[in-house]
């Protein structure tokens, strides 16, 4: 499989779900260097070593700047198999669109993908790999191609259980791709408190109160969807396209960043060893 990049740039424009601010960013085609962010001048690579936070969103920082909630942009890059992409962003964080990645991902699909001369270079998962928090679970282990089976659980019977599995032969467009985020109605004044939120609302979130959900989820399975979805973006910031079986329970971006620098480091040895 060769390397590919966008046909052309294409330009998205939205607010920000925890800012509320109006951002636009510009995707340009390149033939090398990875997933970058240009902000203010300054190139910001798209890997863990540029993770700053990882509470409620996925954060990238470098030398005194910062994006916020890049996960879903990365995640439709990873799901349409674009290696190399310049993202020029003049705002503070990624336009949550939607709520999922489906705006991102249907535009880059429009412009279309060019392939590269490169062969795509893959890390193959060959040992178990395991890492667990409270409550909380993830493992990698060899398989032959990139597979994600997730589990939610919250104490309210309409979330209880959530579960699905996702493998790379199945359309990411349809299956993960339109899963938007989601929130509970007991989270919201902790998370305005923190600053966060501001620009949350009906249109960008499956938002569920006590009685259940208040909007219409698209998927009986939506917030392990996007659960799955966010794995993605955050699976993209190991800068390889990778084949392993995940299983992740009750997971975040917390827990996927801890298990993918803990997962970069035993890559980093194995290339020694050989």
């Amino acid at each position: 499989m060769k390397e590919r990049t966008l046909k052309k740039k294409i330009k998205f424009k939205g607010k920000g779900i925890h800012t509320g601010e109006i951002t636009s960013i510009i995707l340009y085609p390149q033939n090398k260097g990875g997933i970058r962010f240009l902000k203010n001048g300054l190139e910001i690579e798209a890997n863990l070593n540029n993770v700053t936070e990882s509470n409620n969103s996925t954060i990238l920082y470098k030398d005194g700047e910062t994006i916020m909630t890049v996960e879903h942009l990365l995640s439709a890059i990873f799901g349409a198999g674009i290696d190399h992409c310049l993202i020029e962003t003049d705002g503070p964080e990624i336009p949550i669109m939607d709520g999922s990645s489906l705006p991102f991902y249907n535009g880059l699909k429009n412009v279309g993908f060019e392939e590269l001369k490169k062969d795509k270079v893959f890390f193959q998962i060959k040992a178990l790999s395991a890492l667990e928090g409270p409550g909380k679970y993830i493992s990698a282990t060899q398989f032959d191609k990139l597979s994600i089976y997730a589990v939610v659980s919250f104490p309210y019977k309409f979330l209880f259980l959530q579960e699905f599995s996702y493998t790379e032969d199945k359309n990411y467009g349809e299956e993960i791709a339109p899963a938007r985020t989601f929130g509970l109605e007991e989270w919201v004044s902790e998370l305005k408190n923190k600053g966060l939120i501001k620009g949350a609302d009906l249109t960008n979130v499956l938002y569920y109160d006590k009685n259940g959900p208040v909007n219409t989820p698209r998927f009986e399975s939506e917030v392990v969807r996007h659960k799955i979805l966010d794995f993605i973006g955050d699976l993209s910031l190991l800068s390889v396209n990778i084949k392993g079986k995940f299983i992740i329970l009750r997971g975040g971006h917390n827990l996927h960043h801890k298990f993918l620098k803990m997962l970069s480091n035993r890559s980093v040895n194995e290339k020694k060893e050989t």
